[in-house]
């Protein structure tokens, strides 16, 4: 089996697709790792053998390589460079060649590609002529499947093909010339053959043909015994005589050397022949050599293959054998444990050779993302890191002395540097590093070298070398450092520099250098050398050194931003005064636009995670942290309180507030200059620039600025919400510095902050309240002039909001432009006199022209209102009949766009008063007549979209509930409570009605819900109604979720409301009988719509519910398990959604209930517990989904047994069910027992996981004797139909027989008929158990 799995595997190791390869490469290794090892000499005592010194080793007839003599010059002058395809996508040559031929050819060559016998010149293969050969005593060899080099064939490339009759002749055809057929032809001629040769070989391997996907040899007596030259084997569609060696045509029942189970269809039922694989030799057939010496000779060739796919796929499979099975390579059984060392030796070190040669002749390189990869040596320098653990510590050595001259180029007489050259060399060091550690620890000279070779790779001109000299070091920090402290100064001088010289933002080292840079200052002994070379120079103190970091921190490469900042961290932490210099307000500013400006949510929080590093370290000393700031404050509150735009309408920020790494201002864009400033009224004019401005020279761009449509406030490309997360970030920062500052530095911050809370742009005013609460909460002290703060926020609370926000002034005139079209209408199309027609304002309100009368939504709702109807009722007959409708239409679309402008005023309406709401309570200044505040939160929590703004709604009222708990006032509290229970249940989609589904009692709903999925009347109106509940769920959802982890294991005592919605109502119904008024249908019964909201409100719940609660879930369970038998079924629906929950979150109670409890219902008389039990299965495999697994034994065989349910619902929630849990049938085997499960259900599992087993392959099912006699004599398949059928009948299973006319179908039925009514007979006997009875025939 190990190499019929192997060689079905080989042939994707050549795919195009590097998924495909990776895949491959992973099954060889899986294969490989469950191969028994080679170890020839295992039973050998641990003595030398006699004579074992005088032993040599016979000469190698495959010319092996030796590290020692490796002519390294000659294979970079001379070796064939190995590049993407070497200009040959198919090598049809190869291809006509026998695998035999093909390796042996390639061997023979490999000296000469690798450049060790001169310059190259590429040589067509010789075809070995059968008759000249046999002459020669070729023809004893054995003729092998051949192994198609093509690229791109059936079957992920290069399938592996037993030659066949049809194919000889394609190939003497097609490829074989002999002297006398070319000796007339002149060269043009021959030209046109040899293309047509080719060209006929292409076609022959783009063929879609029937494939034999096993390998074996072909029989040698056969007239195909010569090979094909054909890639693949043809079927033959023309029926043959049997031919004089007596072989048949294709439709013979003489089975001869195929192989039937490998093909796709089988025309023979036989035995099977042991399969005979190409990669499997005759000596290793009889355990004599090691077993994958064959295999890794193809794919040591398919190191220098043309094309890097294959090259690429070699590296991987040779990585995963010798990873394994590399200690075993070269051994022969015979020879003796030192002989066999020195074999092993050999092979390991020539491997070693053709790894470092891949490495100096690779050329290729891809891309992966925005960064620069070479992924043959990458691959390559993995296979020789797998290959060095096998080496003796001299092999190592010569290793590396390959790789330092490969990286140093000093002695190899190049004429120019070649940095794929260095760049391999190094690659290969990273893993010797990496994984003969223990050598560089007590070899001076392999430790001095790679050192040596690190400082050159980080001072290369090439950055991908310096990359991967950084990767080198990094593993080895700890090591270099303690043992060569003496070359720290340097190293850091060279980090330094080299960050220094970092000018292209795809500069694939940044990442790698920063991660060094971090990993180096970690260690004490580095920051004395920094230390030392700052006392020799101060260009090399941290505060000259670290600023080199800043230009990077808006870097275009996110992983080079992310860098950067774990840097900063890094030297924060730091100790020592002297090292921290250059924390100052130039780096505040730096991080503060970082949080302002960043994109990736990651990177964002990273940032907030420096920001508040470097407050802290600041805000330490008294003051210190306002003396930085108190230059910065103003710029970096006008950038964070820049209002938002809106779609298509963006609002830019000011260039000029922004700073550079250097410290310098960036000068100001002149964007707006025809426009108002942001903050004045920052409204956008509604022309554009005209076309003659376009000439002007722009003013200067950032460099690289990935900023841009940050700064430039473009929601439509940024997203609204990065643009609020990013300001939520920058208010947190805000609130933080705020914290540190004095008592008079914060009133004066508060201040402007109170001045702008009335701001005329609705962002700025939310922003404000954000940083309030941010500030609340971070302050340890009382915050100066709370109670004027607190004014203002109540004030935004309680009061009438603004009419309309600058920051919305598009909706407005696009509001204007539709109610001047309505207007327009009656004057054109209803030809009504322009005096009668009402005036609009040309300037709307939130303009900076605006007066009092300016254009606003009241006006429009006059226009649609009450203008409308006068002007309707103005018109004439006919003037309505021709037009009426296009007067409507414009009403409907002015109509349209005040309904939008509206929507946005109320959204951000909502917001501001969410946020006023939040830091009045983070301030804790909570009014007597909270009634406003509550309804600021509980609006958001009921419509707030953006899942930021929710989340800290949620959390603001769940602390708000917390301030009403403690001081012991339980109304306002349970009254809060009670709504978010209520706000929960509203999305029916997730909670059902009961009213709409009381009428339900022989269906699954879950099924009901799927199917129902119908076209609405007013599909928009339903999908808007939809998703408001859906916002309106989440919401409190989170808020619930709060309050479980504020309070924890006194959940349910300082918030018994909720223990009440879900208790009483389950025991009311479920304590005894269903109560009546529920079972006759009353739709409108309250009881049951609160049973539904119970049950998904606990579902809620359980996942973060504190453990110590679990004994109230305990109590419910019953409960719950009884809904399950309901005759509705809505309750049915519900219990199985919120059970699954439970199962998942309390595994070994709920699961062994289940067991025991649920599971049985499955086999009910009455549908409907079969209906709710398997419903629950259906639940609890989408809820748990893998965490199922140690339970899917239990569940498959009920669910199996509901396939043929009389009820059709449950046959069809079941079949869907069963088709997802028996995938997971061959995972379960692995996984242990469930924890806490008692022995008896565990023994019942391992009963089904039996039944399971044999109803999966049939092969395993137990023999059975027929108790009857009967006049016939039965046949081994009539045997196994009839195994089979009293398979079935014993778990009491339905199946059917099928199989051609005439073959005993009925022989085999009447068997298992007689054979059940004589055990029935036979047991009702011994037991008189109605249930074994003689039923009555029904024929």
């Amino acid at each position: 089996e190990l190499f019929n799995l192997l060689t079905r595997i080989v042939p994707f190791l050549r795919s195009k697709s590097w998924d495909t390869r990776i895949a491959a490469a992973k099954a060889i290794g899986h294969v490989v790792e469950n191969a028994a090892p080679f170890d020839p000499n295992g039973d050998d005592p641990d003595v030398k053998a006699e004579g074992d010194a005088d032993e040599q080793l016979a000469p190698s007839i495959d010319a092996l390589l030796s590290l020692e003599t490796l002519d390294i010059p000659a294979i970079l002058t001379y070796g064939k460079k190995l590049l993407g395809s070497g200009g040959k996508e198919c090598d049809y040559a190869l291809a006509a060649l026998e695998p035999s031929e093909r390796l042996l050819h390639q061997k023979e060559t490999l000296h000469a590609r690798l450049g060790l016998r001169g310059e190259y010149v590429e040589q067509e293969p010789v075809m070995l002529d059968p008759v000249k050969d046999q002459a020669r005593g070729l023809g004893d060899q054995p003729t092998l499947p051949r192994v198609n080099t093509a690229v791109g064939s059936m079957y992920g490339q290069n399938q592996m093909q037993s030659p066949s009759p049809m194919t000889a002749a394609s190939r003497q055809g097609s490829f074989s010339q002999t002297p006398g057929d070319e000796a007339g032809l002149s060269k043009r001629q021959l030209n046109q053959l040899k293309r047509k040769n080719k060209l006929n070989a292409k076609n022959q391997a783009s063929k879609v043909r029937v494939v034999d996907l096993s390998i074996r040899r072909p029989s040698m007596d056969s007239p195909g015994g010569l090979s094909s030259a054909d890639p693949f084997a043809v079927k033959q569609e023309i029926k043959s005589e049997p031919d004089q060696n007596g072989n048949g045509d294709y439709l013979s029942l003489d089975r001869g050397d195929v192989d039937e189970d490998a093909k796709i269809v089988s025309d023979f039922k036989g035995s099977i022949l042991p399969e005979k694989s190409l990669i499997q030799t005759e000596a290793e057939e009889e355990g004599l050599e090691w077993p994958f010496e064959r295999l890794c000779e193809f794919l040591m060739i398919d190191l220098f293959d043309h094309s890097w796919e294959v090259r690429h796929g070699a590296a991987m499979a040779l990585r995963e054998v010798v990873r394994v099975h590399g200690a075993g390579a070269g051994r022969l059984r015979g020879k003796s444990k030192g002989h066999n060392d020195r074999l092993n030796d050999r092979w390991l070190n020539d491997l070693a050779c053709r790894l470092c040669c891949v490495f100096m002749l690779d050329r290729f390189g891809d891309y992966i993302s925005d960064n620069v990869v070479a992924p043959i040596r990458e691959t390559v320098g993995q296979t020789l890191g797998a290959l060095l653990t096998h080496l003796l510590p001299g092999t190592v050595t010569m290793v590396y002395r390959v790789l330092y001259r490969m990286v140093m180029q000093k002695d190899l007489g190049l004429p120019n540097r070649i940095w794929e050259v260095c760049h391999g060399g190094m690659t290969g060091l990273r893993y010797l590093v990496a994984v003969r550690n223990d050598l560089l620890v007590n070899n001076d000279g392999l430790m001095d070298g790679v050192v040596q070779a690190v400082m050159k790779g980080l001072g290369d001109i090439d950055d991908d070398v310096r990359a991967v000299s950084a990767s080198t070091l990094t593993p080895i920090a700890k090591e270099f450092v303690t043992l060569r402290p003496s070359a720290l100064e340097g190293l850091m001088d060279i980090v330094w520099d080299c960050l220094s010289d970092l000018r292209d933002d795809l500069s694939a080292s940044t990442g790698s250098v920063m991660d060094l840079l971090a990993k180096l200052c970690s260690f004490p002994q580095v920051l004395t050398a920094m230390k030392s070379n700052a006392a020799k120079d101060s260009q090399h103190s941290f505060t000259n050194l670290v600023p080199r970091l800043y230009p990077f921190l808006r870097h275009t490469i996110t992983s080079v931003r992310s860098a950067v900042l774990r840097a900063l961290l890094t030297f924060v932490d730091i100790e020592g005064a002297d090292t921290k210099g250059w924390i100052n307000g130039r780096i505040l500013r730096l991080v503060f636009q970082n949080v302002l400006v960043e994109r990736n949510e990651q990177t964002l929080s990273l940032s907030l995670e420096v920001w508040n590093a470097l407050s802290n370290h600041l805000g330490a000393a008294d003051e210190v942290f306002w003396s930085e700031f108190s230059h910065h404050w103003q710029d970096t509150l006008e950038m964070a309180l820049h209002p938002i735009g809106t779609s298509r309408n963006p609002i830019p920020m000011d260039a000029s507030l922004l700073m550079k790494p250097s410290g310098q201002m960036y000068a100001s864009t002149n964007v707006q200059q025809s426009r108002p400033s942001p903050s004045n009224t920052g409204e956008p004019p509604a022309k554009r620039r005209r076309r003659s401005d376009k000439k002007e020279e722009p003013a200067p761009s950032l460099a690289h600025n990935v900023d841009g449509h940050m700064i430039q406030g473009d929601v439509d490309l940024v997203g609204m919400d990065t643009m609020i997360r990013s300001r939520i970030s920058a208010a947190k920062a805000f609130g933080k510095a705020i914290s540190l500052c004095p008592g008079q530095a914060a009133a004066q911050i508060c201040g402007q902050l109170m001045q702008r809370l009335r701001s005329p742009f609705s962002t700025t005013q939310m922003i404000v309240a954000l940083i309030v609460n941010e500030y609340a909460q971070s302050s340890a002290v009382a915050i100066p002039a709370a109670d004027k703060l607190c004014s203002e926020l109540q004030s935004v609370i309680d009061g009438e909001r603004p009419s309309s926000y600058n920051d919305l002034v598009p909706f407005l005139r696009i509001v204007r432009s539709q109610c001047q079209s309505l207007l327009n209408s009656f004057r054109d199309q209803a030809h009504v006199s322009q005096s009668k027609i009402p005036a609009l304002a040309v300037v709307v309100q939130g303009e900076a022209e605006a007066g009092p009368s300016a254009f606003s939504l009241a006006n429009a709702d006059s226009v649609v209102e009450a203008d409308f109807e006068r002007l309707r009722k103005m018109l004439t007959p006919a003037q309505r009949v021709t037009s009426l409708q296009v007067l409507n239409d414009a009403r409907a679309n002015a109509v349209t766009s005040i309904d939008d402008a509206k929507w946005i005023k109320n959204e951000r309406d909502v917001r501001i008063r969410a946020a006023a709401s939040s830091a009045l309570v983070a301030i804790g200044n909570i009014p007597k007549k909270p009634s406003a505040l509550i309804k600021g939160l509980m609006d958001s929590i009921k419509l707030e979209e953006n899942i930021e703004l929710q989340k800290r709604s949620a959390v603001s009222i769940a602390s708000l509930i917390t301030h009403y708990a403690s001081s012991g006032k339980r109304g306002p509290a349970d009254k809060i409570i009670a709504n978010l229970m209520k706000y929960y249940c509203v999305d029916t989609s997730e909670t059902p009605d009961f009213s709409v589904n009381s009428s339900l009692r022989d269906s699954v709903l879950s099924l009901r819900k799927e199917e129902d999925r119908k076209d609405h009347a007013d599909a928009i109106k339903y999908e808007m109604e939809a998703k408001a509940a859906r916002i309106q769920r989440r919401g409190a959802k989170e808020a619930l979720e709060q309050l479980n982890t504020i309070f924890g294991s006194d959940l349910l005592d300082k918030a018994p409301v909720i223990k009440t919605k879900i208790e009483t109502p389950l025991r009311q119904a479920f304590d005894g009988e269903l109560p009546d008024d529920l079972v006759d249908g009353d739709g409108n019964n309250e009881l049951g719509q609160e049973i539904v909201d119970g049950l998904s409100i606990l579902r809620a719940l359980v996942p973060a519910l504190d453990t110590s609660l679990y004994h109230f879930v305990d109590a419910m369970m019953p409960l719950i398990v009884k809904a399950l038998r309901s005759a509705l079924s809505v309750f049915r629906y519900a219990a199985a959604k919120c059970f699954a929950t439970i199962c998942s979150v309390m595994k070994t109670r709920a699961m062994i209930l289940l067991v025991e409890d649920v599971l049985p219902l499955c086999s009910s008389i009455d549908p409907q517990p079969r209906q709710g039990a398997i419903e629950l299965i259906y639940h609890l495999i989408h809820v748990m989904e893998d965490r199922i697994l140690p339970y899917v034994i239990f569940l498959l065989v009920p669910v199996l047994g509901r396939m043929s349910d009389s009820d059709n619902d449950v046959r069809l929630i079941a079949t869907t069910t069963f088709a997802t849990l028996v995938k997971l049938v061959p995972l379960e085997a692995g996984i242990p027992d469930p924890p806490g499960f008692p022995d008896k259900l565990l023994e019942g599992r391992d009963r089904e996981r039996k039944f399971i087993a044999q109803m999966l392959d049939v092969r395993k099912v137990e023999p059975f004797q027929v108790p009857v006699a009967i006049k016939a004599e039965l046949r081994s398949y009539h045997q196994e139909g009839v195994n089979w059928l009293a398979f079935l009948n014993r778990f009491h299973r339905h199946g059917i027989l099928c199989d051609d006319m005439g073959l005993g179908k009925t022989l085999q039925t009447l068997c298992i008929v007689a054979s059940d009514h004589h055990m029935r007979a036979e047991e009702f006997a011994k037991t008189k158990n109605p249930d074994f009875r003689r039923l009555p025939s029904l024929i």
